[in-house]
């Protein structure tokens, strides 16, 4: 049970401060404090989904999918505009 509202909460937060930087303009938030919403997204993937989820209960698949890759797509696609 613990397992799975810790992925939930830390998943939410990572797709929350994803699509605050990369919806940025559309949302009306500042270019500048967009980073923010990425950097709490870096922030909650390294601690929570690193350490808690892959690291200590060994759900790997599960913090590539859920933590990293949504991270690599946004700043895909920051990039990319």
């Amino acid at each position: 049970m613990v397992k799975v509202l810790a992925t939930m909460i830390s998943t939410i937060i990572v797709f929350a401060g994803c699509l605050g930087f990369a919806f940025d303009i559309e949302i009306g938030i500042d270019s500048d404090k967009a980073f923010y919403f990425l950097a709490v997204a870096i922030a909650i993937a390294s601690t929570v989904g690193y350490q808690l989820i892959c690291k200590d209960w060994g759900l790997k698949k599960a913090f590539v999918c859920l933590h990293v890759i949504p991270i690599l797509l946004v700043v895909t696609l920051r990039l990319l505009n």
